[in-house]
């Protein structure tokens, strides 16, 4: 379900497709600051921020519990790389993207 209160229904197969993208963000590491935040890196200021919540145990196998929270500011389908160097990342995360991405699809944003 969306922040918006819109709910989806999903074939099996691309539920699994998600578990696996939301397991594979779950175990990323942390960033360090206070909201988890990568941050994407844009010619312009003042992006919109998305925030991502995991609950570890529904995804099973991530080796945490409770929620997993973080965040990305400026997310884009067109734009990738960091501002700098994150956790050893030059670029957000391949899994973190996707699943950002099909969630903006699905809601009909881009």
């Amino acid at each position: 379900m969306t922040a918006s209160g819109k709910a989806y229904r999903l074939a099996q197969e691309d539920f699994e497709g998600i578990k696996v993208l939301a397991k594979d963000v779950a175990e990323l590491p942390e960033v360090g600051d206070g909201m988890n935040q990568w941050r994407v890196d844009w010619p312009i200021t003042c992006r919109p921020i998305s925030y991502v919540t995991i609950d570890a145990a529904a995804i099973g196998g991530s080796g945490k519990e409770g929620n997993v929270e973080l965040s990305v500011y400026g997310f884009g389908k067109e734009v990738r790389r960091l501002t700098e160097v994150t956790q050893g990342y030059e670029e957000l995360p391949r899994s973190l993207w996707e699943l950002l991405g099909l969630a903006y699809d699905a809601d009909g944003n881009s």
